[in-house]
């Protein structure tokens, strides 16, 4: 795992400082800065406030790695125990009760997912009948979409009858799919519990894609109950990974990605971007420290790494 240093350096400080505010602002929507100050305050200045837009984007761009390995570990939990226990293409021929509500969400996304891949290989190919084009396995499911991975968790696919067992995912499947499932609750309990948490974390990551703010507004009335918001998001993710495949998870924690997101989401880090709590050195021997391993940066332009008690310190300009 790296820890990340900023070096601050004058002109890192002062930089921001010499922008033309108001002709920049405007370039930003209404609804944006009006949600900047409602929620850390209306007496910011147009730096600050400047400051805390560049931070979101920051902070959501930290978060989109762990959405990401969300969907895709799950999509793929979910894939190799059906194909490994069912067949290939196993969504063909699953047990399906019709008589649940959006009974057919899974299947319908599955074949968008197809013909997704079909017209992409017709731009490659326009000789080709559409008809023709036959669907690789792994194609289909990475044209799918995050909700199809979701829906397929449902009690429509859920049967204890023995004249299922060979075709019905749930809960043969169960804990196969989610190996952290919480074995103390029911199967059906912990799975639509499961499902709930997915959905929550599902509308947010919709919510980021459609740039609204990063922060959840409605429990937010100040720096710090913003960010707290956004942390709360990220332990959830968190949790949701650990369910599906607590190995997958230690993995992720040695790599760091958690705690880069919380290190980018957190209170010190929005200050840093409003121009607050950045520490002046004063001491010479360090500063002849930090100008060496800045010099490794080439001028800001790369990280360094740094390793110090077996502790690997990232090192970047501001």
């Amino acid at each position: 795992m790296a820890t990340s240093i900023h070096l601050y350096t004058h002109e890192t400080m002062t930089m921001p400082n010499t922008i033309n505010y108001p002709q920049v602002i405007p370039f930003i929507s209404k609804g944006k800065m009006d949600a900047i100050k409602n929620t850390f305050g209306s007496g910011l200045t147009d730096r600050e406030c400047y400051g805390i837009y560049i931070w979101s984007q920051k902070a959501a761009s930290s978060i989109y790695p762990l959405l990401q390995q969300l969907e895709v570990t799950l999509r793929n939990s979910i894939d190799k125990e059906a194909r490994k226990t069912i067949s290939l293409n196993w969504w063909d021929v699953i047990y399906t009760d019709k008589s649940k509500g959006k009974w057919d969400d899974f299947i319908y996304n599955i074949n968008k997912g197809r013909d997704r891949y079909k017209k992409d290989y017709k731009k490659n190919h326009p000789s080709v009948l559409t008809s023709a084009i036959v669907v690789p396995h792994d194609d289909a499911i990475a044209h799918t979409d995050f909700y199809t991975w979701q829906a397929v968790l449902s009690d429509t696919f859920h049967s204890e009858s023995r004249a299922h067992a060979n075709t019905a995912l749930w809960p043969k499947l169960t804990y196969r799919v989610l190996k952290g499932l919480d074995r103390k609750k029911a199967e059906k309990t912990a799975r639509l519990d499961f499902i709930n948490e997915l959905n929550e974390i599902r509308n947010y990551r919709n919510r980021l894609s459609h740039n609204d703010c990063i922060w959840i507004k409605i429990n937010s009335n100040n720096l710090q109950s913003a960010v707290e918001t956004v942390r709360e998001k990220i332990n959830k993710i968190e949790e949701l990974i650990k369910i599906i495949n607590p190995q997958i998870h230690s993995t992720l924690v040695k790599w760091g990605i958690f705690y880069h997101a919380r290190r980018v989401c957190s209170q010190k880090e929005v200050e840093h971007h409003m121009g607050k709590s950045i520490v002046n050195s004063i001491n010479p021997s360090m500063d002849s420290v930090l100008a060496t391993i800045y010099a490794w940066t080439d001028d800001g332009k790369l990280t360094s790494v740094v390793n110090s008690n077996n502790n690997n310190i990232a090192i970047h300009k501001f």
